[in-house]
C-alpha cells in the first residue's frame, strides 16, 4: 500500500487499521500526494488521502469514504500577536470564530 508519510500520518494510518485488528503489507512510503493517487492508478496499491486531495482524479481511481476516518487537529501557533502581519491577525480571528471545538 502506498502510504502518505507526513509526521503523525503515517501514525494515524496504521493505528486506524490496527483498531480493526489489520495490519497493511507497506511496501512504499511516499509524500506526494499526486505520486500516490499514480500508483493507486496503475494497481500498485490503496491509500487512504483527503478528499478534497482525490477530488479532481474520480475518472481515473475509485474512492470510497471511509465511515471511521481518523482524524487530526490542526492549530495555529505564533510567536507574538502584537508583531504579527494584521492579515495573519484577521484569518486567525476569522478561523477562530468559525471553527467549532
Amino acid at each position: 500500500m502506498p502510504r502518505l508519510y507526513e509526521g503523525r500520518g503515517l501514525r494515524d494510518v496504521l493505528d486506524a487499521f490496527a483498531v480493526h485488528g489489520l495490519s497493511p503489507h507497506v511496501t512504499s512510503e511516499v509524500t506526494d500526494d499526486y505520486t500516490i493517487m499514480a500508483m493507486v492508478k496503475e494497481g500498485l496499491g490503496v491509500s487512504m488521502l483527503y478528499h478534497r486531495t482525490v477530488g479532481g482524479m474520480r475518472a481515473d481511481i475509485r474512492v470510497r469514504p471511509i465511515v471511521h476516518a481518523p482524524s487530526r487537529d490542526v492549530v495555529a501557533a505564533w510567536r507574538s500577536w502584537d508583531t504579527m502581519p494584521i492579515a495573519t491577525r484577521h484569518f486567525i480571528d476569522y478561523m477562530s470564530s468559525h471553527i467549532v471545538n
